[in-house]
């Protein structure tokens, strides 16, 4: 099996999304840091799903893997 050939697999994406397949990965981390940004406009944490006590604030390329940065949320 030859390694050096990356496996992307995708579940069920809607035709109406396929057109962001094209779209760079910095880029869509910072839409998802623009939206989590808007969220927290509106008062609504997005939270680590396995440390409700953290919040997501960034989202950052490191090493070539997308990583999601989180701080600790105050008061909660």
């Amino acid at each position: 099996m030859n390694n050096s050939k990356k496996v992307v697999r995708f579940r069920n994406l809607p035709n109406e999304l396929k057109p962001l397949l094209s779209v760079p990965t910095p880029l869509l981390l910072k839409s998802l840091e623009n939206t989590v940004a808007i969220l927290q406009a509106r008062g609504e944490d997005v939270v680590d799903w396995d440390n409700k006590n953290r919040r997501i604030c960034q989202f950052r390329m490191i090493g070539g893997k997308a990583y999601f940065l989180a701080e600790k949320r105050e008061g909660k």
